[in-house]
């Protein structure tokens, strides 16, 4: 995810923008909490990110910095070269050996 994590603070209430699960960048959800609570909430969601799958997590944020850099047509010139090597990586072959055997959400990432 990656994700973005916005805090907003009106008095003793804040609030965190935070990706709804499963973490997507175009479905997003406003959770209001308490500032007592806010970072506790934020862990939670840095600990979601922190289990997720690394490598493909980085090569998420080379297309979305190939988009800022160079516009819409430079991310999708960009983004064969960045996602491809992925097909090859430990962690998919698990992930997709997980998923079939046990459903989504249940692989480990190791960064290989």
């Amino acid at each position: 995810m990656s994700g973005q994590v916005r805090y907003e603070r009106d008095g003793d209430v804040g609030a965190v923008v935070l990706s709804a699960p499963p973490l997507n960048l175009f479905d997003r959800e406003l959770v209001t909490v308490p500032n007592a609570e806010l970072v506790e909430q934020a862990l939670v969601l840095a600990r979601r990110l922190a289990a997720g799958p690394p490598l493909a997590n980085a090569a998420t944020k080379r297309v979305v910095r190939a988009q800022t850099d160079e516009g819409t047509r430079g991310a999708d010139a960009a983004t064969a070269d960045i996602v491809a090597p992925l097909f090859e990586t430990e962690d998919l072959k698990q992930a997709v050996r997980t998923f079939l055997e046990q459903g989504p959400g249940k692989a480990a990432f190791r960064g290989r």
